[in-house]
C-alpha cells in the first residue's frame, strides 16, 4: 500500500478515536463526526480528503481536513460542533511534516506545547488533551 495513503489513513484513525474519547470524557452533547467533516471538506475544495484531525482552536473544537485536488493541498477547518466549513489555507507538505514533528515531539514529551500563530500573528491553537486510564 502506499505509504501517504497508509499515513492518511492513521491520521484518520487517530482523529477518530481522540474524537470520540474527548467526547465520552467531556459528557457534552454529540458533535459533528470525522467522516461528515471529511465531506463537507471535499464537497468545499472538490477534491479527496488525506487527513482529518481533530483539535481545539480559538475555545471551539474544529477538523483540520487536508484536501487534496491535482497537485495542490489546502487545509480545510470544520468547526465540529456544527459541520460548517469555516478558513481554508494552502499548505506543503514541508509546513504539514513540521506540524506533524512538533505534535509528536510533544506526545512523546520531547517538547512542550507551543500555540501557533495565526494569520494575524495571534496566537490561538491549543492541542487536544486526552486522559489516559490505567
Amino acid at each position: 500500500m502506499n505509504k501517504n495513503i497508509t499515513f492518511g489513513i492513521a491520521a484518520l484513525v487517530v482523529a477518530i478515536g481522540i474524537g470520540s474519547l474527548t467526547q465520552a470524557q467531556a459528557g457534552g452533547p454529540k458533535h459533528v463526526g470525522p467522516w461528515d467533516a471529511i465531506k463537507a471538506a471535499e464537497a468545499k475544495k472538490g477534491g479527496k480528503a488525506f487527513s482529518a484531525t481533530y483539535i481545539s482552536e480559538g475555545g471551539k473544537y474544529i477538523y483540520d481536513v487536508i484536501v487534496i485536488k491535482g497537485k495542490k493541498i489546502t487545509e480545510v477547518e470544520v468547526d465540529a460542533a456544527t459541520g460548517k466549513v469555516g478558513a481554508t489555507e494552502e499548505a506543503t507538505p514541508e509546513d504539514e511534516g513540521k506540524e506533524l514533528t512538533s505534535a509528536l515531539n510533544v506526545a512523546l514529551g520531547k517538547a512542550k506545547a507551543v500555540p501557533e500563530k495565526d494569520e494575524k500573528g495571534e496566537k490561538d491553537e491549543k492541542p487536544v488533551k486526552v486522559k489516559r486510564g490505567k
